[in-house]
């Protein structure tokens, strides 16, 4: 499966907001786990950020995991906003 790659701009709370001719780049690249199952992994500043899980139809997140073992709630945010910028889903966690 292709990477996408989106724009973002930080929002006052530091968190980043999908949005075209955003400063800062964000790259989702899909993949399968050991399963077959469809994930993709969120990646921006430099680094691997989250790891999204789909259902089985492979269409809708279900899931994220954060590899930060102390987020922050930007960092968190974040994630949310991307997942639901490529996704249409209300929140996950």
């Amino acid at each position: 499966m292709n990477p996408i790659q989106l724009e973002a701009v930080i929002q006052e709370d530091g968190s980043l907001y999908v949005q075209p001719g955003g400063h800062v780049q964000i790259n989702v690249f899909f993949s399968q786990d050991e399963l077959g199952a469809k994930v993709a992994t969120i990646a921006f500043g430099g680094y691997n950020q989250a790891v999204v899980t789909f259902d089985e139809s492979g269409v809708h997140p279900t899931s994220y995991s954060l590899f930060d073992p102390a987020p922050t709630s930007a960092l968190d945010q974040s994630i949310q906003n991307i997942v639901n910028s490529f996704a249409g889903v209300p929140t996950l966690h």
